[in-house]
């Protein structure tokens, strides 16, 4: 296997949507699931791998059209999504708008049995240009930024951070829920 890279010196982007998180719609579901939206063969074995080691689930897609219709059928299956950027059928950005406007279509109608309205974390993966295009990953409604080609400690230390945020951020929804 050829030597894993990421590159995640994207401080801004990140820190710009950790500002933002409290300012989000929701709160993110936590059962450990990670839908992978990747084109590339290889990309999608090293990536399960690396997940699969590290303890976590996978389902792959091939497309951002897949991702799309494989969160809609089972959006509480899911803690995390990774998006390919560069795909067939449906590139990462417009499936990402896709995701987040089902999300708020969803809640904002009260469909579900979901007292707490929900959003899935989806981190961008691409080998793409960091300073053109982060904005761009932001206003799609991505959450943070992961480098082509991936290395193993920089992926896992990406998933495990937005977990930690996820129960961090669901154990305080409970907790305002309960008060009277």
């Amino acid at each position: 296997m050829a030597n894993i890279e990421a590159f995640t010196d994207v401080s801004t982007f990140s820190a710009q949507k950790s500002a933002n998180i409290e300012e989000d719609e929701g709160t993110f579901v936590n059962s450990g699931s990670i839908l992978l939206a990747e084109d590339n063969l290889i990309n999608q074995k090293v990536v399960s791998a690396i997940l699969n080691k590290a303890g976590y689930p996978v389902t792959i897609v091939e497309d951002g059209k897949a991702a799309v219709e494989q969160y809609i059928s089972a959006p509480d299956d899911y803690d995390l999504i990774l998006m390919d950027i560069h795909m067939p059928k449906l590139d990462g950005l417009a499936a990402t708008r896709e995701i987040r406007k089902w999300e708020t279509d969803r809640f904002s109608c009260g469909v579900g049995p979901e007292t707490v309205r929900r959003r899935v974390c989806i981190i961008a993966i691409t080998a793409g240009d960091v300073l053109g295009e982060n904005g761009s990953y932001s206003r799609a409604g991505m959450d943070d930024l992961l480098y082509k080609p991936v290395r193993r400690d920089a992926l896992v230390s990406m998933i495990e951070r937005w977990m930690g945020r996820q129960r961090q951020e669901e154990k305080s929804a409970q907790n305002e829920s309960k008060v009277i």
